[in-house]
């Protein structure tokens, strides 16, 4: 089956003479690794730890260069696009969705034509679809928790308490503060602004589920003293 790899924007089979992706291996089965204990006068042993580990992709490419010129030319192509000092988007036409990482392995190929490697390293091992937006309830086709984006809202009328909910699973993350109406509320991961300002210093650090707060398929999220919910966010799968 014929595909091609998009690495940090580029398709490299459409852009490199004489490069042609033959293989990208690693995006099959995953399982978690698991750390263990050995406890005296017990059978067996005790988990510790079980967690998902990063995820090396192997990408096997053909060079066909006519002589050295070529070659050479060609492999400072590909050095130039997949040499990276931070995790990049790259995406293999033949699956949905993309996946982030960096180049850490190299093989070269045989002079003027042969076969070689690269490995690019995922530190999140996960694939990402295309950003989807609901107003309540999440759908994924996958067991795993969505990739949340953003969580945009429109305060409705002046309160000193807003609480946004995941009514399937009872976490919450729980604002303190002045909030006046047709406010903007925006809460991700990362950040917690209103109007575009951070009001981080509003989380109740104590009641809420900031840090875990995740949302599956089928749950269903909710919003006191606001309107206009609305929740980005991408499925993600191995």
């Amino acid at each position: 089956m014929e595909y091609k790899l998009i690495f940090n924007e580029t398709n490299l089979d459409d852009t490199i003479e004489n490069y042609t992706t033959l293989d990208v291996k690693g995006r099959g089965l995953f399982v978690r690794n698991i750390h263990s204990i050995s406890i005296s006068g017990r059978d067996g042993e005790y988990i510790t730890e079980s967690k998902y580990p990063g995820r090396n992709i192997i990408v096997d490419f053909l060079i066909n260069a006519k002589n050295h010129l070529e070659y050479f030319k060609t492999m400072q192509k590909l050095n130039n696009i997949i040499n990276s000092d931070k995790d990049v988007i790259f995406k293999v036409t033949d699956e949905e969705g993309y996946r982030i990482g960096r180049v850490t392995e190299i093989t070269d190929p045989a002079l003027n034509k042969g076969v070689g490697s690269f490995t690019i390293f995922c530190q999140n091992p996960f694939a990402f679809g295309e950003k989807l937006t609901v107003d309540k309830t999440i759908k994924s086709k996958y067991s795993l928790d969505v990739k949340i984006e953003n969580i945009i809202a429109k305060i409705t009328n002046g309160t000193n308490k807003v609480i946004l909910k995941n009514e399937t699973k009872g976490t919450k993350i729980i604002l303190n503060g002045t909030f006046a109406q047709n406010d903007i509320l925006e809460i991700s991961k990362e950040k917690i602004l209103l109007n575009k300002k951070d009001i981080k210093s509003y989380l109740d650090f104590v009641e809420s589920d900031y840090h875990d707060f995740k949302l599956y398929n089928n749950n269903v999220v909710t919003i006191t003293n606001a309107t206009n919910l609305q929740i980005e966010y991408r499925e993600r799968w191995f």
